[in-house]
């Protein structure tokens, strides 16, 4: 049987051509991401044009993701993660460009890889530029690195462990909430829609404060004290109920754990 396994490459885009494009001299590709917000700067529009038009001149499949690699991390971190799932459940193997913008797009995407690929499904790579030419000239031409010194360096992937399935579904609700707050009985009610069991039911209103009781212990058991133990969360007072509250280190871990539908209903396994 032939493999038709498709290979996707991610290339967060910064002031670079050189980088980005000739890895592609070594490297197969039916797909390409390349994320960039041309607003920022003339340059990465420039940039930005020209790799496309290099990409679609070999008939390779781009889509443009728009987020800021040079200033916003958690952005950053949160598309890769939702290309890498998305993706990786479609059965593709995925290459992750980590040369190719500024420092803080380099510790996004390693991370998000880190996340969420194996070296069997795919793995990050640093393209080695032979000189860093000085003249805009030459900078328009070739990007801030020039040339490509050998093959691209493959990346050592470590593993980075993500909280359990209903904790990264609580973690998305968070960090997309204006308030970064989240109720227990609203953390209930979307694990249950989400296909947890042991959080609430349909007719939650016509069980008893017991029933509700031992719903939220399994909340706290499963949920609220892993992410308490790792102080992605805090705990607070909301009313008559109990809220949970993003921290600033969940607030990064949240942007991991993002999930596709896809990736939501293949990991809702009553973890």
């Amino acid at each position: 049987m032939a493999n038709t396994e498709e290979i996707v490459h991610v290339i967060p885009l910064g002031w670079e051509y050189d980088r980005a494009i000739l890895p592609f001299s070594r490297f197969t590709a039916h797909r390409v991401y390349v994320l960039c917000d041309p607003t920022g700067h003339p340059r990465r529009e420039y940039y930005l044009a020209k790799v496309l038009k290099y990409l679609r001149a070999r008939r390779i499949d781009v889509s443009v993701v728009r987020v800021d690699t040079f200033m916003d991390l958690p952005g950053t971190m949160r598309e890769v993660s939702r290309i890498l799932q998305t993706e990786l459940d479609e059965g593709a193997r995925v290459y992750v460009n980590v040369s190719t913008s500024g420092k803080l797009a380099a510790i996004g995407v390693a991370l998000a890889a880190m996340a969420h690929l194996s070296p069997e499904r795919g793995g990050l790579y640093y393209v080695p530029a032979l000189d860093y030419p000085a003249s805009e000239v030459a900078q328009k031409r070739y990007g801030m690195s020039r040339g490509m010194k050998g093959d691209p360096l493959n990346l050592p992937l470590f593993e980075l462990t993500l909280p359990n399935a209903a904790s990264r579904i609580v973690l998305s609700a968070l960090v997309e909430s204006s308030t970064k707050q989240l109720a227990y009985s609203a953390a209930r009610r979307l694990l249950f829609s989400s296909g947890f069991d042991g959080f609430g039911s349909l007719t939650e209103s016509k069980h008893s404060r017991t029933q509700r009781n031992r719903w939220n212990v399994n909340l706290y058991r499963r949920v609220v004290q892993p992410l308490l133990r790792q102080r992605l969360v805090e705990v607070e007072s909301s009313g008559r109920d109990k809220a949970l509250r993003l921290t600033r280190a969940g607030e990064y871990v949240a942007c991991l754990c993002l999930t596709t539908p896809e990736a939501t209903a293949l990991r809702s396994t009553r973890s």
